[in-house]
């Protein structure tokens, strides 16, 4: 090699090398790409994932409410029976005095 003069060097060197480089950036191209596409795949499983533990959890806090809402309707109306039952006792009570 180094009995050749430098334009015979260059002109081997470019028919050889210049296809591996371009061939080494498109590869690396297309990992980069690939590698953007699997991130953007993670990315919205991992909001997909946000959104179900989401609407899991507004699930539970309206079953909750509902549920609070139910026990307090429930004891009111325990509340108004026992003051009907002692407002008919107390007539009762009266009526026989």
């Amino acid at each position: 090699m180094h009995n050749m003069d430098s334009s015979k060097l260059s002109a081997s060197t470019v028919g050889t090398l210049l296809p591996a480089v371009v061939l080494f950036d498109e590869e690396k191209a297309k990992r980069l790409e690939e590698k953007k596409q699997r991130k953007e795949e993670r990315r919205k499983k991992r909001e997909a994932r946000q959104k179900k533990k989401e609407a899991q959890r507004r699930l539970k806090v309206k079953m909750q409410r509902k549920e609070a809402r139910r026990l307090k309707r429930e004891a009111r109306k325990r509340r108004e029976e026992a003051k009907k039952k002692k407002k008919l006792e107390e007539a009762k009570s009266s009526n026989t005095s």
